[in-house]
Parts: structure tokens; C-alpha cells; sequence
């Protein structure tokens, strides 16, 4: 069994499209059923993985955060520095910050705050990445609208062998099935992968190098995801949440 010892959420982004909360429209605490993403992220980690310890990665705003993590033990925050996120620089730049706190071929969780996965999904995917042989674990989504697709990377899988066979970042047509999401677990060798390329001056961005890996594997997600960038994927989603609600309410009764 694979034990996960360090969890980080990345949690730097702004939602200059949505503006639903008064801390400056950061996406970590758009409140999704009246818990903010950042809490919700702590919470299915915590009683799914139970890490030593969570960081969780900012840019700014630390009063703010300290603020939403304040009753979690073991939950610290890490500064990222604030660039341009063209290309996905900002992300690589967390993966480069990350890495030093981690020791040699240690694997980690990573997710995105702005993303949303069921319950009962996260807790398969903990699952999956504690029981599995594999360098790279990353969800994976079938798609059902174009949209969804495409503001995600693309990811190529053989299904017979479980592994990812070609990931490509924001692909410009639909090449396959499914969508990749910011939930993957990655070990060090991977983190030291992304470093080498940045101090070479090469850029290509994280969901890109999956494939890189030595066995990148998956888990599919089979429930309600969003990624959540614009006040439609807040109402879809509060939408989804209530549905889900009323169905399991007509179970019971």
C-alpha cells in the first residue's frame, strides 16, 4: 500500500470572471453549498487520505487564507511566485516550489481549488493511488459537450494497459474521449523532471509532460466535475448539487 504523506492544493487563482465573494474574487472561497472551495478541498483530503500534512499554495492574500484554514490542524500555507500564468508558467512555478519539500521518489497529491469533484469519486481516486503501481495517477473525465473539453488538456488512453498513452494542453480539436483534470498524484522524479526543463529555459507546460512519465495511469471519474471559471459553472454545479439532493431524498422515502 502507497502511502501519501503531503497534499497541496493549488489555490492562487483569481476569478476575474465569476465575482461571487468579497475576498477579491478568489476562486478558493467561492462557497459551493455553503462551503468554500478551499474547505471542501481540506476536508475530502483529509478523511480520505489523511496526510501528515496539507499546504496549501498561494500567491497572495495570506490574512485571507490563514483566515479559512484556521480550524484544520497540520494545514500550512506556501507562497508561489505571482507571474504571468501564460503557457501555464504559474503552475510550473508551484511544481519547482513544491519540489523541495519532498523526499526522493516520494509521491504527493496535487489538485487545483478551482476544481470540483463528487465525494464519492475522490474518495475511489485515494483509494486507486494507494493500491496501485503506477508513477503518475491522474482523473480523467469523459466529456459530453465540446466546451468541457476543451478548456481542459486532452489526454489518449489504452485502455488494455491502464495508462495514459498522450496528453496535449488546451488541444485545439477534440482527439479523444476523455479530458484530463488538476487531480493527479506524481512522484519526485516528475517534480524534478519540471524543474530541470525551467532551469533550461524550457517551458512545456504540466499536463503536457504526463506521458513523460514512466507509467502514467489513470482513474476515470464517474460523477458531477466542474471547472469552475465563470458564474454558469457556479450555477450549474449548485444546479447539479440540488438534483442530486432531491434524488437522494425520493430514495429514502
Amino acid at each position: 500500500m502507497k502511502k501519501i504523506n503531503k497534499a497541496f492544493i493549488l489555490a492562487g487563482g483569481v476569478g476575474t470572471r465569476i465575482q461571487l465573494n468579497k475576498k477579491q474574487n478568489l476562486k478558493a472561497f467561492i462557497e459551493i453549498d455553503n462551503k468554500t472551495l478551499l474547505k471542501r478541498h481540506i476536508h475530502l483530503i483529509k478523511q480520505y487520505l489523511n496526510p501528515e500534512t496539507i499546504y496549501v499554495v498561494i500567491t497572495r492574500y495570506q490574512n485571507l487564507f490563514e483566515e479559512d484554514i484556521r480550524d484544520f490542524e497540520g494545514v500550512k500555507l506556501i507562497f508561489n511566485e505571482k507571474v504571468s500564468n501564460v503557457g501555464g508558467l504559474e503552475l510550473l512555478l508551484a511544481i519547482k516550489n513544491i519540489n523541495k519539500y519532498l523526499d526522493p521518489k516520494e509521491h504527493i497529491l496535487l489538485t487545483l481549488v478551482d476544481e470540483y469533484y463528487d465525494e464519492n469519486d475522490f474518495k475511489d481516486f485515494c483509494n486507486s493511488i494507494s493500491n496501485n503501481n503506477f508513477s503518475i495517477m491522474a482523473a480523467i473525465k469523459e466529456f459530453h459537450f465540446p466546451d468541457e473539453y476543451l478548456k481542459n488538456y486532452s489526454v489518449i488512453i489504452d485502455r488494455e494497459k491502464q495508462i495514459i498513452t498522450k496528453s496535449i494542453e488546451k488541444s485545439e480539436k477534440i482527439i479523444s474521449d476523455f479530458f484530463g483534470t488538476g487531480l493527479i498524484c506524481i512522484n519526485k522524479d516528475f517534480t524534478e523532471l519540471i524543474v530541470k526543463n525551467l532551469n533550461e529555459g524550457i517551458k512545456t507546460p504540466l499536463f503536457s509532460l504526463l506521458n513523460k512519465s514512466e507509467i502514467p495511469r489513470y482513474y476515470i471519474l464517474k460523477n458531477v466535475y466542474y471547472n469552475i471559471n465563470t458564474r454558469v459553472d457556479v450555477y450549474e454545479l449548485e444546479k447539479q448539487i440540488r438534483k442530486k439532493t432531491v434524488k437522494y431524498a425520493a430514495l429514502i422515502f
